[in-house]
């Protein structure tokens, strides 16, 4: 994977980096408004925060907002660690093996970064999760 990226690079930067230094001039970008207002606009109606339901009471909406921060400061924390050391980490081979670092990787940034509209977390029991389930369930009421 890496060789062919690399060939990629090559055959598009050969030609450029072989050519003569006025050709590297600065070029005139254009501006946001000359794409027009909703071209850089692609998190429209997203969000980044959890939505915690209301039927949570106070002491609930405390717990899922510290487990939920705690939450991000882990997958921040593991990503940078596989970033640094990759599969050569004893901790990720203990969870991954010698798997590609990309999917890890990409699951932790969505987690940090992706959009989080939808996930919602609630005190309630409307799918019968915890009525059914004889105590399989840490969080239920």
């Amino acid at each position: 994977m890496c060789f062919r990226a690399f060939l990629l690079f090559a055959l598009v930067a050969a030609p450029s980096l072989a050519a003569p230094a006025s050709q590297f001039a600065p070029r005139q970008v254009p501006s946001a408004s000359f794409l027009g207002p909703q071209a850089w606009d692609w998190a429209a109606g997203g969000t980044n925060n959890f939505t915690i339901h209301p039927s949570c009471n106070v002491t609930s909406r405390r717990q899922l907002d510290r487990a939920l921060s705690e939450m991000m400061t882990l997958a921040v924390h593991a990503r940078a660690h596989i970033l640094r050391w990759g599969n050569s980490s004893t901790l990720y081979t203990k969870y991954f093996g010698m798997a590609p670092t990309a999917e890890p990787v990409g699951w932790y940034t969505k987690v940090v970064d992706g959009d989080k509209t939808g996930a919602i977390f609630r005190c309630d029991d409307p799918d019968m999760n915890c009525a059914t389930q004889d105590g399989m369930f840490l969080y239920c009421q």
